[in-house]
């Protein structure tokens, strides 16, 4: 079982600090589980309950996992879950760099401002599914292994590069590849054709992004509210769905 010295160390890996301090992170519930062992050599470590462990001897764990039994208490006292189940994962964090000025040769996402992580975990799964292996944020966004963000990210945490970058290295792409601005106002996205190079902008949903980012765009874009719609604005991964299904 666990001692009282490990289950205060992977308490701590939910704050960022000593997150990084680790280089670990932790993916709860049988679902992230599944993933991180398929992400492996990324994930070093799974914790259960005996119970648990012997329930599903059908998941195949390579040897370069270990398992340690830990009590459904103990698990709870590490877990952020409303309803902690009774497994997790401890992974390897990954900050694999990846250069905007190079991956422009394709359609990149940037986030500007990516404050909420059950947003930002969204904005990835949403990202894995029409297949961008990458997502650049401004660099004051929310840390990637944030629990929330790794929670509600489905997976998608382990597959998707996310990269905070200053806004120079946006400026500096002016004139070299096509720059989409989403905005509040702007050419309709229901009459854009797909792009198959270039990097879309989407600002957050409070403030949106600022005059200086679009006014580098080439084009604005904006998702036209219903004539009888009142909403103030969309939810910022459901904006993102919607944006990347007509030009992704």
């Amino acid at each position: 079982m666990l001692s009282k010295h490990t289950v205060s160390i992977l308490r701590s890996l939910h704050l960022k600090k000593y997150s990084q301090e680790h280089n670990l992170f932790l993916a709860e519930g049988e679902k992230l589980v599944e993933e991180a062992i398929k992400s492996s050599p990324k994930t070093i470590k799974i914790i259960c309950t005996e119970a648990w462990f012997d329930n599903n001897k059908n998941i195949l764990i390579p040897p370069n996992i270990s398992v340690e039994y830990a009590t459904a208490k103990q698990i709870s006292q590490v877990s952020t879950l409303v309803t902690p189940q009774e497994v997790l994962a401890v992974c390897q964090t990954d900050f694999t760099s990846a250069s905007l000025r190079e991956s422009v040769n394709k359609t990149v996402l940037y986030f500007h401002d990516l404050k909420d992580p059950g947003n930002a975990g969204t904005i990835l799964r949403i990202a894995d599914w029409f297949g961008y292996k990458d997502v650049f944020v401004s660099d004051e966004s929310v840390y990637k292994y944030n629990p929330k963000l790794v929670q509600s990210s489905m997976g998608s945490v382990f597959r998707i590069g996310y990269h905070p970058i200053h806004t120079q290295e946006l400026m500096q792409l002016k004139g070299h590849t096509e720059i989409i601005a989403t905005t509040m106002s702007g050419d309709s996205v229901y009459g854009s054709k797909k792009i198959e190079k270039g990097i879309i902008m989407f600002g957050s949903e409070s403030h949106g992004l600022p005059a200086e980012l679009i006014g580098l765009a080439d084009k604005r874009l904006t998702i036209p509210k219903h004539k009888t719609g009142n909403a103030e604005s969309l939810n910022l991964a459901v904006a993102t769905g919607i944006i990347l299904s007509y030009l992704g």
